[in-house]
């Protein structure tokens, strides 16, 4: 009898091993459904790749924060979009990363826009969006998309997606050459969250690759 339990037990524990070895190989694979991205090749997610080569337009958007609030000049710098909304705790992850990432980079030429969406769409007044950006850590450009016209337009509208809080890096003509489809992003040492933190170095190095092009 007692060589029945041990095969059980031996049984067992080789099932539990197996599991858990798959389980590492989920963990340890961030990458699974990912494509090259056109900043230097750097892996993001297949789901927003519909969007590299396009050129994105923010007419419609209203500048809140901008010299004579009138919009951010594209042409010539590397930008970084990112939809954002107050009631939203994935961006309130995402948006001091993105700070950091502005602080970083920003003498080397890259810009950032947080465009507020609310939930529902709304009229939202124009300082609650700031004071709200500022409160969860962004100090960057800030846009309104209140209606989420531009977002239907550019995310929403074109493709099957699982959130609203999409990230795009643009080149100098206002190209799309990297997609972020959200919902969040940033560094961080908890295992729990290894996905968050590598999304935040692909992003980092697609930055690097983009304004270090010629």
């Amino acid at each position: 009898m007692k060589y029945v339990v041990a095969g059980v037990v031996i049984s067992v524990a080789v099932l539990v091993a197996a599991c858990e070895q798959r389980a590492s190989r989920r963990t340890e694979s961030p990458f699974e459904g990912s494509v090259p991205s056109l900043a230097g090749g750097v892996p993001m997610s297949s789901e927003v790749a519909d969007l590299l080569g396009k050129r994105l337009v923010l007419d419609e958007l209203v500048w809140l924060n901008t010299p004579n609030n009138k919009p951010v000049e594209l042409k010539g710098r590397v930008t970084m979009v990112r939809w954002w909304t107050d009631t939203c705790p994935f961006c309130a992850m995402s948006l001091p990363a993105i700070e950091r990432l502005r602080d970083e980079f920003a003498t080397r030429g890259l810009q950032t826009i947080g465009v507020y969406h609310p939930k529902p769409p709304r009229d939202v007044p124009e300082d609650e969006v700031l004071r709200t950006a500022k409160t969860i850590g962004y100090t960057g450009w800030v846009a309104t998309d209140l209606q989420w016209k531009t977002l239907q337009d550019v995310f929403l509208g074109t493709g099957e997606r699982r959130s609203t809080s999409l990230c795009v890096l643009l080149d100098g003509r206002g190209i799309i050459r990297y997609a972020h489809p959200g919902p969040a992003f940033g560094p961080t040492d908890d295992p729990a969250k290894r996905r968050l933190n590598q999304d935040h170095v692909n992003i980092t190095a697609a930055i690097e690759a983009l304004l270090s092009e010629p």
